[in-house]
């Protein structure tokens, strides 16, 4: 290779690997704001839910203070009464008594009186028969008699009055209002500290939900500007690549187990046909693909690449197609030419590296295309002999590396979802390019809250935008264990219990009393940390709730990186494809980390 190519190569490989390394920079720091972000947004929910809760103690603990200060106006107005009730009762006591005594006294004195009226009558009777004085003092006997009989009366009933007098317990009732009146306080006096405290940690909540609200925000910028620097990379990459590299692009499809790469057809630098000038040859004869570890990038030269391919490359049959077909491939073949796409200003070419449909496809070392394991594409332009006889340059081209990717499979998907409640059961679908128990499920099931209350307003994940707060596949792979539900996996089922310390998925203990509603998310990854870069984990988050006991039919799932160029492939096109497909690599990726 002339110097200038080498050079113009160089500072193409240079630029687009800047930009791919400041895109993945760009892409941490995304990945690290979502968490962020997320962690941010479950600070101010569980805040609000404290503060709601504690707003509803300190309602009803105020509604038992009012009271309470009802009944201790009540029960002092009655300790008073009772007090005024024993002084009066006292009184009438000592009264009653001395009333008592006094009749008694006359009673004894009409007693004596009757004593002595009889004396006269018997004396009267004995000397004054049938006089008047004995008639007199006869009349005046029997007048006294009933005196002293009623006197005698009176005194009794003097006596039974005093005794019943002495039978109220006024001592007793003030005693007893006393210790009422006492409790009655000494409740006021918790309320009142109760309500104090409760006071306060409501105010507390309302600084600490601020705060929350700001720190959220805040995460919010931070991921907002992360994202737009993000696209202004990807911009730049596109029009890099898209100018300086052929346009180069591979595209994943995990459902299947395939890879897809394009790019536009190579064309030499000057016009074929000027106007006052030889007609100038073709440049392009053939162009071929072939893969790289990512990191045997740096060794990887034209001359390595010339000689492998003079003694790796099979060439079609005679009169066969120039896009070969698994039948004319060899284990040896290294390079896989490409054929014209729909446009013909482009070039792709699409192989399996797994499932029943398996390429065999090899990396430029002779190795096995292998999941899990980082690769790079390049194009090799075979120019036509025409052309290089007439540059006087005799070397073919190479492209710059692509972006790096990573083969992958979709983990089994899942189907079906059935709530009951104690229970949750998953139906999964066995993706088409493996087989049934090839890698080993970890299946976690959370509940994400519906109806907290600060949940309305926060930045959601437009991947899951009925979720009220931010969550996709990599925030929950980060959800702690304690914080999710880990399903039993039996074959193509699996079934999580709902037991009594379930919690969500920011930790919060479940509303059994149905005022909130959960969503069900189940995440489905690679149990064996040896398969998780070599599978993708998949979430379902399709709306449906517990504890609403419903079944729901999962529609069948749509892998971004299955996503395929359309028809006419523009450049921007193809690079939104590319970029989808090495999201989800970098999310499995991510998931590993």
């Amino acid at each position: 290779m002339n110097t200038y190519s080498e050079n113009l190569q160089k500072t193409v490989s240079s630029t687009l690997g800047g930009l791919y390394a400041e895109e993945q920079k760009i892409q941490s720091d995304q990945r690290s704001a979502e968490y962020n972000l997320y962690y941010a947004q479950g600070a101010l929910i569980s805040c609000g839910d404290h503060k709601a809760h504690t707003h509803d103690q300190l309602a009803q603990a105020r509604a038992v203070n009012e009271q309470a200060v009802l009944c201790d106006n009540i029960v002092v107005n009655l300790a008073d009464t009772a007090t005024q009730q024993q002084s009066n009762t006292t009184t009438a006591i000592s009264n009653v008594a001395t009333a008592a005594a006094n009749i008694k006294a006359a009673s004894n004195s009409i007693s004596k009186i009757a004593a002595n009226v009889g004396s006269a009558l018997n004396i009267a009777l004995a000397s004054c028969y049938n006089t008047d004085i004995y008639k007199k003092t006869q009349q005046a006997n029997h007048f006294i008699s009933e005196t002293a009989n009623e006197a005698e009366y009176t005194s009794k009933l003097a006596m039974e009055a005093s005794s019943k007098s002495s039978e109220l317990m006024s001592s007793d009732v003030v005693a007893n209002v006393t210790t009422s009146k006492n409790a009655l306080e000494a409740l006021l006096t918790e309320l009142n500290d109760e309500v104090a405290k409760l006071t306060t940690q409501y105010e507390s909540d309302q600084l600490t939900e601020n705060d929350d609200k700001k720190a959220e925000r805040k995460a919010e910028g931070v991921l907002k500007d992360a994202k737009s620097e993000l696209l202004g990379v990807d911009d730049s990459i596109i029009t890099a690549n898209t100018n300086l590299n052929l346009d180069l692009t591979c595209t994943l499809t995990p459902q299947s187990g395939s890879i897809e790469v394009a790019s536009t057809e190579y064309l030499g630098p000057f016009y074929r046909h000027p106007a006052n000038l030889p007609i100038i040859p073709s440049a392009t004869n053939q162009q071929f693909v072939f893969f790289a570890k990512a990191s045997t990038q740096s060794s990887i030269t034209l001359e390595q690449i010339e000689t492998l391919f003079g003694e790796y490359y099979k060439a079609p049959a005679s009169g066969g197609s120039n896009q070969e077909t698994p039948a004319q491939e060899t284990p040896a073949n290294r390079f896989y030419l490409m054929a014209p796409s729909d446009d013909q200003h482009y070039q792709s070419i699409t192989k399996h590296y797994a499932g029943s449909n398996n390429s065999n496809l090899v990396d430029i070392d002779g190795h096995a295309i292998a999941l899990g394991q980082q690769y790079i594409a390049y194009v090799y332009v075979e120019l036509s002999l025409e052309y290089q006889r007439y540059i006087g340059v005799y070397d073919n081209v190479i492209s710059s590396p692509s972006a790096s990717f990573t083969p992958a499979l979709n983990v089994p998907s899942v189907s079906q979802i059935q709530v009951d409640t104690n229970s949750i059961t998953v139906t999964l679908d066995q993706p088409s390019c493996h087989d049934e128990g090839e890698v080993h499920l970890d299946c976690r099931v959370m509940l994400l809250p519906e109806d907290k209350p600060d949940e309305s307003g926060l930045l959601n994940c437009s991947d899951y935008d009925t979720v009220p707060f931010y969550f996709n596949t990599a925030i929950a792979q980060q959800v702690s264990s304690a914080n999710y539900i880990k399903g039993t996996v039996n074959n193509n089922s699996v079934t999580a219990d709902i037991t009594s310390d379930t919690t969500d998925n920011f930790g919060d203990p479940l509303d059994k009393s149905g005022e909130t509603t959960y969503y069900v998310a189940v995440l489905c990854l690679p149990a064996d940390a040896a398969d998780q870069t070599s599978y993708i984990p998949h979430l379902t988050l399709d709306g449906t709730t517990y504890p609403s006991g419903t079944q729901h039919t999962v529609s069948p799932p749509v892998s971004s990186a299955s996503a395929k160029s359309s028809s006419t492939k523009s450049s921007s096109a193809k690079k939104t494809a590319s970029k989808k497909a090495s999201g989800d690599n970098e999310s499995a990726e991510t998931d590993q980390e």
